[in-house]
Formats: structure tokens, C-alpha cells, sequence
């Protein structure tokens, strides 16, 4: 989950998606292919664009078999903003015939403090590890009601 903290900061709701990605979590740090110049899930090799402030999940349609996303493609995504985010419980999620709840990481396990700058791991979460790419920093400790705020350099 995502919430916009700072009035007047900047979003961009003009990307589209890549079709081919996968699912895009409210929240998860999105970089812009050079190539493509469509946006997917980041990790420590592109720079961040921007954070999703919207789900985009894929599903299978029944009668093509293919995978298709919803509504246009594209997505808004927060920059030059400050924002806070928190892992999102999806509950009832059927999985292999059998409901589940799945929680959708978006930070790493370490222990933040404020003034802690913030990068993108290998993996897509936020990490304190100092990385290629600058995301932002850490305004408050998350531990307490785990929401991360977050000023973001992007």
C-alpha cells in the first residue's frame, strides 16, 4: 500500500506496463527500460523511475489462454515526493485449488532509522545496502506500525 504525504509532488501516469512482466504491487520501486520504454519491477541494474501507487495484475484468460492485464496498460507511479508505504495482505487467494493469504514484501528485514538513504536490492525491495541506484531516504522507523515513509530522490 502507498499514500502520497507530500501536496504538489510529482506523479507520471503516461508508462505503459511491460506486457510481458509480471504482477506490479502498490508501493514497489518501477524502473523505465532503455530499450522498451516500458516500465517493470525494479532491481539494482536500472535506475528507479518511480513508485507504483496502483496493483496491476495479470491474469489468464479462460478462453485464449493467454495472459492480459487490466484496463490500459499503463500506470501512475510517485516521484519527487514523500510517501508511505506498507506490505499488502491479500486474503482468499487461490492457489494450486486451495485458499491462501499472500503478503507482498516491499521492504527487506533490516532495521531503518531515519536519515538512512534507501536503494533497490537485486530482488525489487527496498534495502538500506548501499546500491547502484539512489531511491531515497528513511524518515521514520518503520518497526513501530510498519509503514516506511519515505522522501523520495527520484
Amino acid at each position: 500500500m502507498l499514500s502520497i504525504l507530500l501536496v504538489g509532488g510529482i506523479e507520471d501516469n503516461t508508462k505503459t506496463l511491460d506486457p510481458t512482466g509480471g504482477d506490479v504491487y502498490e508501493g514497489q520501486p518501477l524502473s523505465l527500460d532503455p530499450i522498451t520504454g516500458y516500465l517493470k519491477p525494479s532491481n539494482d541494474s536500472l535506475p528507479v523511475y518511480g513508485l507504483s501507487k496502483l496493483n496491476a495484475n495479470k491474469y489468464i484468460n479462460l478462453v485464449s489462454s493467454g495472459v492480459e492485464g487490466y484496463a490500459s496498460g499503463k500506470i501512475t507511479v510517485a516521484k519527487k515526493n514523500v510517501v508511505r508505504i506498507v506490505a499488502e495482505t491479500f486474503n482468499q487467494v487461490e492457489v494450486m485449488g486451495t485458499n491462501a493469504s499472500i503478503t507482498v514484501a516491499l521492504y527487506t528485514t533490516e532495521v531503518f532509522r531515519p536519515g538512512n538513504e534507501l536503494y533497490v536490492s537485486g530482488t525489487g525491495l527496498i534495502t538500506k545496502t548501499p546500491g547502484t541506484h539512489l531511491l531515497g531516504t528513511c524518515n521514520n522507523l518503520p518497526a513501530v506500525d510498519g509503514y516506511m515513509e519515505i522522501d523520495l530522490a527520484i
